[in-house]
């Protein structure tokens, strides 16, 4: 994992020194939320594998992803790994690191896997510097497939998609989560967050104050995503 290592984004972990301390739920704040997600993530049979989060910058987006991530971190019973992106930051604000970042967590929170993504490694030294179409496929989809069953699916908490440079690359990442879609041996689920009105404005009309719905997402590519819709557009702490 030494080699991986000096390829991953420290500062878009959850626990990263450079978001400390991070943003996090008051106590009993967001009540609601957090169940509706959690429930979404226990759900054994989901009818989507993508929760998306969604709302206008302050609602506290990025401190319920952190206090998510937390949880799951502090149960240890579901797998999971988080990339916070920021614009602006290296490392941080693109998606060159995005998947290599996501397989080192992997690699340490399911110790089974671990093997088989240092083998990719050894294989291709220089996985880490390819697409990231590449990265996603032979770090973490096919290292998953390798995995004995039943087993729980990760969780990947992707936080602030819109502070990634350009639409074109956020629009990227949707057609290449759509790949786990096509994949029934991939066990995965996705939980992004994004601001309202940057790329996901096509996702579903205006209106309500919290919509919890399935709907689809139109790539660049051509392909529909179903997706699940959490919007907190009048939400405060």
């Amino acid at each position: 994992m030494q080699a991986l290592n000096l390829f991953i984004s420290h500062g878009a972990l959850q626990d990263s020194a450079a978001r400390y301390p991070p943003p996090r739920c008051f106590p009993g704040t967001r009540k609601k939320e957090k169940e509706i997600i959690r429930r979404w993530i226990e759900e054994p049979n989901p009818r989507s594998c993508v929760f998306l989060i969604q709302g206008r910058t302050g609602v506290g987006k990025t401190a319920l992803m952190q206090t998510i991530a937390e949880q799951l971190q502090a149960e240890n019973r579901q797998p999971y790994a988080c990339f916070f992106f920021k614009r602006g930051v290296v490392g941080c604000d693109n998606m060159d690191q995005l998947f290599s970042t996501l397989a080192y967590q992997l690699a340490i929170n399911i110790p089974s896997m671990r093997e088989h993504i240092e083998r990719a490694m050894i294989e291709d030294p220089a996985l880490p510097m390819r697409s990231p179409a590449t990265q996603l496929q032979k770090l973490i989809l096919i290292p998953l497939k390798l995995l004995p069953t039943p087993r729980s699916s990760p969780i990947l908490i992707i936080d602030g998609l819109d502070e990634c440079e350009g639409e074109e690359y956020q629009d990227a990442f949707l057609a290449l989560i759509s790949q786990v879609l096509d994949d029934p041996a991939v066990m995965v689920q996705f939980i992004v967050s994004g601001l309202q009105g940057k790329g996901w404005e096509r996702v579903y009309g205006m209106g309500g104050c919290l919509v919890l719905d399935h709907r689809q997402i139109r790539t660049a590519h051509g392909r529909y995503i179903p997706v699940q819709v959490y919007s907190t557009f009048f939400f405060f702490f």
